[in-house]
């Protein structure tokens, strides 16, 4: 892996003493980082963090690992299916059509397709084809302007590194909207991944979080505009 470029506002002692904190905060080298030029993504830490012991994170669940897949065993597993959000969808149309005789049933989608357009008015594509993530918030900040009665409940597993509980907080904290409607914003935080509600004690709390919630709705809401909402952040 080549040397990335330096910041040459920052002193070869200041980037030590960076260096040596990220090494110290999250288990990855200081050579690892030196060489991602201080940039880590959530896939390369995964890749990297056990990758002394064979193993790679869990995306879904930072607390979980798996081996590393082997070269020579995947000739053995041709027939084993290699997507497994395939395999999810699969069973899930077996469930709905099999066992719950749901008639007519559309497919079941588990995971947009590849040529998914993630592009938004206010924030264009780059130009080398990477799609510009948009700050979806700035939308939901207009709509709760427009219908000051709409509630938001974001829901996080701190151990999801798909959809991680500090950066969609810090976010949400910052939404632009006006003081008074900072009141129909609730975060909730759980000791789980991104299925958090798979531990049992987390189940208890996000159900009894999310009856508080419609318990609290305004009354008639539905008929009002937009009526109560609930967001998830999984």
């Amino acid at each position: 892996m080549k040397y990335a470029r330096y910041d040459p506002e920052v002193s070869a002692s200041e980037r030590e003493q960076v260096l040596d904190k990220l090494q110290r905060y999250t288990g990855l080298s200081k050579e690892f980082w030196e060489k991602s030029n201080l940039r880590v993504g959530t896939a390369a830490f995964a890749m990297e963090l056990l990758r002394d012991q064979g193993k790679i994170v869990a995306m879904h669940d930072g607390r979980l690992s798996r081996p590393v897949p082997q070269a020579a065993t995947a000739g053995r597993n041709a027939s084993a299916p290699s997507d497994p959000f395939a395999e999810s969808a699969r069973l899930m149309n077996a469930y709905l059509n099999d066992e719950l005789g749901v008639a007519d049933a559309p497919p079941y989608v588990t995971f947009v397709p590849a040529n998914w357009d993630w592009s938004h008015p206010s924030s264009p594509s780059r130009d080398d084809g990477v799609p510009a993530y948009a700050d979806y918030l700035d939308d939901v900040a207009g709509v709760m302007k427009e219908n000051p009665q709409l509630r938001i409940a974001q829901h996080s597993g701190i151990y999801d590194l798909q959809c991680s509980a500090f950066p969609a907080d810090w976010a949400m904290r910052r939404i632009a909207i006006q003081p008074e409607l900072r009141r129909n914003v609730e975060m909730f935080d759980y000791e789980g991944g991104h299925m958090m509600y798979d531990v049992p004690t987390e189940l208890v709390k996000f159900t009894d979080n999310l009856v508080k919630f419609y318990d609290e709705a305004a009354p008639n809401a539905n008929s009002a505009a937009g009526g109560a909402t609930f967001g998830e952040n999984r």
